[in-house]
């Protein structure tokens, strides 16, 4: 190190000044992860939206979901329920209205209604 310069290695790094870490004992941190939607209001990532949140409340099930499968068990993923979605459209309207548009047009009373209503 040249004369005058002090190490400034390992500095600034780490947690910000007054930022609390875990408490002993208490659970970790959730992990979640943002899902932003392009044509958020459209079918497609509506019915994406709606079978997350079947799936991560346990009112759909897995089979067929890729994720569940063998090629999938070690990988660290975040589970269904940390996934937060937004997005943007040039549709007006919400999501729900949305499902509930795509539910009445399939003529029958769908899963979409109670995982939208819970």
């Amino acid at each position: 190190m040249k004369p005058g310069r002090s190490d400034r290695r390992g500095k600034g790094r780490g947690r910000a000044r007054g930022a609390a870490g875990p408490t002993p004992g208490s659970a970790p941190p959730k992990r979640r992860i943002g899902v932003w939607l392009l044509g958020a209001q459209g079918g497609l990532a509506t019915t994406v939206m709606v079978g997350a949140r079947l799936l991560a409340r346990g009112l759909a099930g897995t089979t067929g979901l890729l994720t569940e499968g063998e090629s999938f068990r070690d990988l660290d993923l975040v589970p269904l329920d940390g996934l937060v979605f937004g997005g943007h459209d040039i549709r007006s309207g919400t999501v729900f209205e949305n499902a509930c548009e795509i539910e009445a047009e399939g003529g029958k009373k769908t899963a979409v209604a109670f995982a939208l209503q819970n």
